[in-house]
Formats: C-alpha cells, sequence, structure tokens
C-alpha cells in the first residue's frame, strides 16, 4: 500500500438543503388530524420532509406520532408551553413521490403545519432551543456547517410574527387572532450560536411556543 493511500484526504461534505413546499390550517379540535396532498417537494433518496406544528389550548399535551406519506416520522424537538401553546418540528424520510398526506395523532384544538423539504441532512438534530416568551422569543442554536436550521412559532392576538437570523418563510393564521410561522436557513458556516429570534407585533401576547432545530449534513 502506497503512502498516498494511506493517508486519502476525507471526502467533502456535501452540504444539505432546504426548500420550503407547504402550509395549512386546521381550526377544528381533534385527537387525529389529517392534511391531504400536501406538497413535499422533488422526490429523491436523499429527501427528508420536516414538518412543523403548532397548536393553542393543547393542555392535553404533545403529539404522539406524525406520518408523512404514510411514513413514520420522529420529533425533532417538542415543546407545550406552560400557558397550553404547542410547537414541535418532526422529520421523516421520504424518498418517493412530490405530495403525500400528513396525519397528526394527539389531542389538539385548532393547529397549523408548515412543510419543508431537506436534501441530504442528517435525520436528527445537532441542537434545539424551545422559549414561550411573549413579544420576543430567543431560539439560539448551535449549528454545523453544511446543515440546516429550521424554526417555528406560534402567538396569540398577534397581527404579525418577524425572525431574526433565519429567513422567514411562512405566516399564517390559525383562528382568530393566531398566527404561526415558519423559518428556515441553510448553514453556510458553524456558529456557537446562531442567533435567532421570533418575535410578535400587536395583539396582548397571551400564549406563546416557539421551537428551533438545527441539522447537520448526513
Amino acid at each position: 500500500m502506497s503512502i498516498g493511500q494511506i493517508f486519502q484526504a476525507p471526502a467533502s461534505i456535501v452540504a444539505a438543503t432546504v426548500t420550503f413546499t407547504a402550509s395549512a390550517i386546521d381550526p377544528a379540535a381533534s385527537s387525529s388530524t389529517t392534511f391531504t396532498s400536501q406538497a413535499i417537494g422533488t422526490a429523491a433518496a436523499n429527501r427528508k420532509v420536516v414538518v412543523g406544528f403548532t397548536a393553542h389550548n393543547n393542555a392535553s399535551g404533545i403529539l404522539t406520532a406524525v406520518t408523512v406519506g404514510g411514513v413514520s416520522a420522529t420529533a425533532l424537538v417538542q415543546f407545550n408551553a406552560a400557558d397550553t401553546a404547542d410547537a414541535e418540528l418532526w422529520i421523516a424520510s421520504v424518498p418517493t413521490g412530490t405530495t403525500g398526506d400528513i396525519v397528526l395523532t394527539g389531542q389538539h384544538d385548532g393547529c397549523g403545519i408548515s412543510v419543508w423539504a431537506t436534501y441530504g441532512a442528517s435525520s436528527t438534530a445537532h441542537a434545539t432551543a424551545t422559549s414561550e416568551s411573549t413579544g420576543t422569543m430567543t431560539l439560539n442554536v448551535n449549528t454545523v456547517a453544511g446543515g440546516i436550521t429550521i424554526g417555528y412559532s406560534t402567538f396569540n392576538t398577534a397581527t404579525a410574527i418577524a425572525w431574526t437570523g433565519i429567513t422567514e418563510d411562512d405566516e399564517t393564521n390559525m383562528e382568530y387572532a393566531v398566527l404561526s410561522s415558519g423559518a428556515s436557513l441553510a448553514n453556510a458556516t458553524a456558529s456557537t450560536p446562531l442567533a435567532i429570534t421570533s418575535a410578535q407585533t400587536g395583539g396582548t401576547g397571551s400564549a406563546s411556543a416557539g421551537v428551533t432545530a438545527s441539522i447537520g449534513p448526513a
């Protein structure tokens, strides 16, 4: 064996990508909600789909299961705030199809989801953060070069939600003045931590919950 064979340079890490694909709401209280035919991005062997979930008046606690196109997802981060707002991120490896039903199991009131297609990402979180601060949430997380970061938050009686540190992808009114919003970023470099905030404008901020998760490249 030659010296060159012994001391080969490590293979280059391929950076993960993230693309927002869909959002949906259901104002009804339920123990199981199905969002049919949600866009999940271009099919690929290395695609993983991330689902953000928020709900209010969710005293029963966090979701117990999520499926995407019939594939079981695993939780990246779950947070049921003391004021009964809830925010979660789930991930599933779904290599085929461009749409799929997203099924949520667990008692909840009106809820919202956002969906991202990721490519080349790990299936587990590198770091996570949670917050229930009204007004402005601090959701800083350590990130990995070539990875991605996704955030999801909800505020009661808000008129808008603004993100810093990661790029807002969507904002939806789940019911009345209850807003949810998702944001994401491809991390060119590592940060310790990446400073992230999610802030409401308008309203009294009587209930809130937010989560972030950074995910490294696969």
